[in-house]
């Protein structure tokens, strides 16, 4: 059995996740706030 990050879910995980601070890096911060309020709200 393997270590978790050695998983394909949990680096395809961290790779979107990369991708989401890259895309959000210059967003304001009150818009990354109710961003993460909508995320919260829907889950």
């Amino acid at each position: 059995m393997g270590l978790h990050y050695d998983l394909s879910v949990y680096k395809a995980c961290y790779d979107l996740l990369l991708e989401i601070f890259q895309f959000t890096k210059d967003f304001s911060r009150e818009y990354k706030y109710t961003v993460g309020e909508s995320i919260k709200k829907q889950l």
